[in-house]
């Protein structure tokens, strides 16, 4: 299901006897505005920064064991938004 359709859906089934279809596209919606909260990028020692929702990596190898951060991307591509001024270290 996309944006469209939830809000379709939403806007066709509020209030509705069908429970499940308004629950699933609420769920869709508070999932979408809950990647719109920027978060920051997990970061371990000597290893890449991660997206903190769909883990994947937002570093790339120097090859020396350091790894360059992709600071200036705002936006995973999980979509995602990034907060990199408070970076969590773990």
């Amino acid at each position: 299901m996309n944006n469209e359709e939830a809000i379709e859906v939403i806007k066709s089934n509020y209030p509705s006897e069908r429970y499940t279809m308004l629950r699933e596209a609420l769920d869709l919606a508070v999932e979408l505005m809950e990647l719109q909260i920027p978060k920051s990028p997990i970061i371990k020692s000597w290893n890449p920064a991660f997206c903190p929702n769909c883990k994947s990596e937002l570093s790339e190898d120097l090859g020396d064991g350091y790894y360059k951060h992709y600071y200036i991307k705002e936006i995973c591509e999980c979509g995602q938004k990034l907060n990199w001024e408070e970076l969590r270290y773990e």
